[in-house]
């Protein structure tokens, strides 16, 4: 067959897979994308033609005789019976899919085309009771059909067809059998090699022209680009993408969503998009800037420099001085392209032109200083209100709780909307490790003595979270070591990367080996120049961009940053031009696979972590005015963090190195006073550790005052560093007390001999100096200490596998070594402790299903479990958790029904369930968990109405209940749920008015109702509830001006009263 420059594809389909056959041609629409002029796809469907009255329908549709391929889907009936005209020939009526096949089949054997692609749906058979023997009819017709072409008298097949379960399926089946054709018939790949390269992308995320070879989201691309085209609807075109790191987020929105939604009425009335791509951070010049050089490209808006602003420069000072002047020129720039188009392609109407803005790693923005990301997040709320500009913006997850301190954007997001993306599932990854190379015409080796093909074993070794950039990174160093002629991925090239986790370490290493002996030197300099933490408890790495100019030229620094820059090396990328280049790592992956780079990060994490957070105090003292009283006050720690930054060479900016000069010079001026409260404090621990002192000859003597000695001092080892902690100046004081106090604990522990009891007693103090710590804020500290506890429960618990007791408290520290590495950000290591704390779990509740204590440990082991998978988006793997643990609890429950800890519980997992339902979209399920909660919190409150908490915990239910009833559309009842959950909040804040928590409740009850009462027009009762929500906010800030989140409650019901009186 020649090579074809145009492939007809005949679709024949009844109407019960009218889905199939939609499906069908967004497939051949999605194929085309990659094929660009060489061939030309053309679907042939009877639901797309226009047929007139006096013609029947088949008359109307070339004969698929005619065509290439034919398509047939098959699941419970034949179609409609054809006039008189179309029997056969002896005299048998024939359906419009049988005519369809038979003609196709016909050509095919005396031509040897069409080829014919059969596929049958294999779901249950339902009818319709008003039509039930019709349809019963009908099936038997196709039964006959079935057996007529595709099986013969014994029952074997005939002729090839394919069988699917669903609609996905059925996608995926097809699209992979229609690439093959194009390559053996067409003589063509989707993605020919020699122009395009590798289709594998490594640590880079795919973009818009890797969209024929991006696989493995079709369902996330669809829910997606639904919800903004929802979003737009209602006035705020934004979408939020969140996920764990290294879960595609930045490929769905660049190469999945982008193209899907600039696809011919994708987005009802717009007849023309056109895109900018830009990350917060790519510019030195700020976020301003940097969307400012994003909008000049070609594919964006260059029209731009027609108007108001010839280049980034002048609209990057333009949106500084004056956001709305900005946005103005930005919308006068779409005019020019609507009007360009209206005469180039003769449109008599207005034509309507979008902006399509992708904000990849808002992250970025959310490490800038408060003031540069308030004015730039104000900037992209006003850009998705211009109503032409659509915006969709993606976030780590672990940066949720920054994205929500942020009241433009927490607002933006609430007002558009949100799409937890799950990192893909094993058919997902499947398709990720196939589609590329099919659509590249690469094929998989198969081992010769196993049978097993390299595909499978990629997929195998790509199954857990967080893989996806190694498992890419390892696909492309796979073609890159392919066998050219045949074009296949090697067996014993990927045993030579050391598999998926060995990839990145084995390529960098080689690339390191080049290089000389100074260029290998500067390794730690780089390393420290793109890397950072975060300045909350996690202190987990991040990277981030470093402009190239920073470094000299014809530097040590620089052959090391052309040598991991390069082509064959990608391991950093950069952005921008000239001199304001920056350069960035490819992705974060190379910070933890590369055994130098983690070396190096991690000696030196305790430096970047003390440059971080001086960063942030540094930011907010400059933005409030470099008010003195947010200078560092503790000597101690400012000598700590300038000593580790000139012992690693890490720069500051000049505001931190001022911040860090004033703070060091207030400091010695309250040193006497500090000198003076330590004096005090340390007699006082002097007197009370010789009073345990002077006992210790007793302790040998008489057990009884042994253990009341060690009771007494015990409580003294613990406490008292906490109540030091709390006194300003004497944190680190406190810290050293701990380690004194714990220490002598220890000694007195040494005492005794070494038995079951002393071993507990080591394990319990350890634990509890753990718990110290991590009050303290400590959390390496924290979870060193609690390791070690661990090491001598895991000895005992494997002595004595029949204790319960050793099994439980070995259980319980896997469940606080997976908190502290949680809110360190180590999710993945959070989920393998509390896996861990869930296997011991299980085995104690195995062996005896009536013990309560171990029951609700199971279910704490799964909560965790559970809070981990929500917080890193798998929202199926936590809602599945949650189930599991109210399943529990309800048990629980059903056993004591007046237990109310155990019903208390219950409610608090029912508003787990809602949370991930509401995170989801399903809307109308998370409402029926947050009642369900509020009915148990009902009783509770009844049985004990001086509780506060109980009562405070009606009045969260009630707020989350008018959430989604507002969310729903129901004001009314958004409105009476806010008033009840107000009436409790009053309550509890008169009972207490010094409790900063009920009275910020009772603001944010206040503030709820602003909203509803705004929504439905009721301006000036919305600004009466704005207005005494402010009052609450300004005094707990004017009580505790140390308190961000009160100063940022201000700020925002501030600029929601302004609007309202605009």
């Amino acid at each position: 067959m020649p090579k074809l420059t145009e492939v007809r594809i005949f679709i024949s389909s009844p109407g019960d897979v009218a889905s199939e056959r939609q499906r069908a041609v967004k497939v051949i629409e999605k194929v085309q994308t990659g094929l660009e002029e060489r061939v030309k796809l053309t679907p042939i469907s009877w639901d797309e033609k226009y047929y007139t009255a006096a013609a029947g329908f088949q008359p109307q549709i070339p004969p698929p005789s005619q065509t290439d391929i034919v398509l047939c889907i098959l699941w419970k009936r034949l179609g409609s019976e054809l006039p008189p005209q179309y029997d056969r020939s002896d005299g048998s009526h024939r359906t419009g899919t049988e005519w369809e096949f038979e003609d196709a089949l016909n050509s095919a054997v005396q031509k040897e085309f069409p080829d014919i692609l059969v596929y049958r749906k294999t779901e249950p058979v339902t009818f319709l009771a008003e039509r039930v023997e019709a349809e019963q009819a009908d099936l038997s017709r196709l039964e006959s059909f079935w057996k007529k072409w595709f099986h013969n008298e014994q029952g074997h097949f005939t002729a090839g067809f394919q069988h699917f379960r669903d609609t996905d399926e059925f996608e995926i089946l097809f699209e992979k059998h229609l690439r093959q054709w194009l390559a053996d018939r067409c003589g063509d790949v989707v993605w020919p090699l020699a122009l395009k390269g590798s289709p594998f992308r490594g640590l880079e995320p795919y973009d818009e022209d890797h969209a024929p070879v991006f696989y493995g989201r079709r369902r996330a691309i669809e829910e997606a680009k639904a919800r903004l085209v929802t979003s737009a609807v209602r006035g705020c075109p934004f979408l939020l993408i969140t996920g764990m790191s290294g879960s595609g987020k930045s490929s769905l929105a660049r190469a999945g969503l982008g193209p899907r939604l600039q696809r011919l009425g994708a987005a009802p009335g717009v007849d023309r998009w056109r895109r900018a791509v830009m990350r917060p951070a790519t510019h030195p010049g700020g976020p301003q800037r940097s969307l400012a050089e994003s909008l000049f490209p070609g594919e964006a808006l260059p029209e731009l420099a027609a108007g108001d602003c010839a280049g980034p420069a002048e609209l990057a000072a333009c949106m500084a001085e004056s956001p709305q002047q900005a946005i103005r020129s930005v919308g006068r720039a779409l005019d020019r392209v609507a009007a360009a188009m209206r005469t180039a392609e003769g449109f008599e109407r207005e034509v309507a032109v979008r902006l399509l803005l992708i904000v990849d790693q808002l992250e970025e923005l959310l490490q800038s200083p408060p003031a540069e990301r308030d004015a730039f997040a104000a900037l992209l709320a006003a850009l998705c209100r211009e109503g032409r500009i659509w915006v969709v913006a993606t976030l780590r997850s672990d940066f949720y709780q920054q994205f929500k301190d942020v009241p433009a954007l927490w607002e933006l997001k609430d007002q558009g909307g949100q799409y937890p993306l799950s990192p893909p599932g094993p058919a997902e990854i499947r398709e990720i490790i196939q589609g590329p190379a099919l659509a590249a015409g690469l094929a998989f080796e198969t081992d010769a003595q196993s049978g097993e093909s390299l595909d499978e074993i990629l997929e195998r070794g790509a199954s857990g979270p967080g893989y996806l950039p190694l498992l890419q990174f390892t696909l492309e160093r796979l073609f890159d070591l392919r066998d050219q002629q045949r074009n296949v991925l090697l067996q014993s090239a990927y045993a030579s990367l050391g598999g998926i986790e060995g990839s990145i370490r084995a390529h960098a290493e080689a690339i390191f080996q080049t290089l000389d002996e100074p260029a290998r030197a500067a390794l730690p300099r780089v390393l420290l120049r793109l890397a950072t933490v975060r300045s909350d408890a996690s202190g987990s790495l991040i990277s981030r961009s470093t402009a190239l100019a920073g470094f000299a030229e014809g530097s040590a620094e620089r052959r090391l940053i052309a040598a991991l820059l390069a082509p064959q090396a990608r391991l950093l990328v950069c952005d921008g031009e000239g001199e304001a280049v920056n350069i960035r790592v490819a992705h974060e992956a190379l910070f933890s696979h590369w055994d130098k780079a983690k070396a190096i990060l991690d000696a030196a994490r305790p430096a970047l972590l003390a440059r971080a957070r001086l960063g942030q105090a540094a930011a907010l003292w400059e933005a409030e005015g470099k008010r003195p009283d947010l200078l560092w006050t503790s000597a101690q720690l400012l000598l700590d963090a300038k000593a580790l930054l000139t012992k690693h060479a890490l720069s500051l900016d000049a505001w931190e190195q001022e911040f860090l000069e004033k703070s060091l010079a207030r400091s010695r001026r309250n040193t006497w006073l500090k000198r003076a409260a330590v004096a005090g404090l340390v007699a006082l621990t002097l007197v009370s550790v010789a009073g345990v002192a002077l006992s210790l000859d007793q302790l040998q003597r008489a057990n009884r005052q042994t253990r009341l000695a060690l009771a007494a001092f015990t409580r003294l080892a613990f406490d008292l560093p906490i109540q030091l902690a709390n006194i300003p100046g004497m944190f680190d004081f406190a810290k050293r007390t701990l380690e004194d106090n714990v220490g002598l604990l220890n000694s007195i522990l040494e005492l005794e001999p070494e038995t079951p009891s002393t071993k507990w007693q080591r394990s319990n103090v350890l634990t509890r100096g753990g718990d110290t710590w991590l009050t303290l804020g400590d959390t390496e500290a924290a979870k060193k200490w609690y390791q070690m506890a661990l090491e001598i429960d895991a000895r005992e618990a494997a002595n004595q596998p029949d204790d319960t007791d050793w099994q439980r408290n070995l259980s319980i520290k896997y469940q606080k070594i997976g908190d502290v590495l949680q809110a360190e950000g180590d999710t993945a290591g959070a989920l393998t402790a509390y896996r861990q704390a869930l296997g011991i779990q299980e085995r104690l509740a195995a062996t005896d299903p009536k013990n309560t204590e171990w029951q609700r440990g199971l279910s704490i082991s799964h909560e965790s479990i559970g809070n981990i998978l929500q917080a890193t988006g798998d929202t199926a793997g936590a809602l599945n958790a949650y189930w599991l643990v109210l399943k529990i609890r309800e048990q629980l429950a059903a056993t004591d029904p007046k237990n109310s800890q155990w019903q208390l519980d219950m409610s608090y997992t029912k508003e787990k369930i809602g949370s991930v339902l509401e995170a989801t979209g399903k809307t109308a399920g998370a409402l029926n968990a947050y009642q369900q909660a509020l009915e148990i919190r009902e009783r509770l409150a009844a049985t004990d109405p001086k509780n506060s908490q109980r009562q405070r915990d009606l009045s969260v239910s009630q707020n989350k209940i008018g959430d989604m009833l507002q969310a729903t559309g129901d004001t009314a009842g958004a409105l009476a749920a806010y008033r009840q959950s107000l009436k409790i909040a009053e309550r509890l804040a008169a009972a207490d008015p010094k409790n900063g928590q009920w009275q910020r409740d009772l603001s944010i009850s206040k503030i709820n109702i602003g909203i509803i009462l705004q929504a439905t027009g009721d301006i000036a009762g919305a600004l009466t509830a704005y207005r005494q929500a402010l009052e609450i906010l300004e005094r707990l800030a004017a009580a505790e001006p140390q308190n961000d989140q009160w100063r940022k409650d201000v700020e925002w019901v501030r600029q929601r009263i302004a609007k309202l009186k605009k």
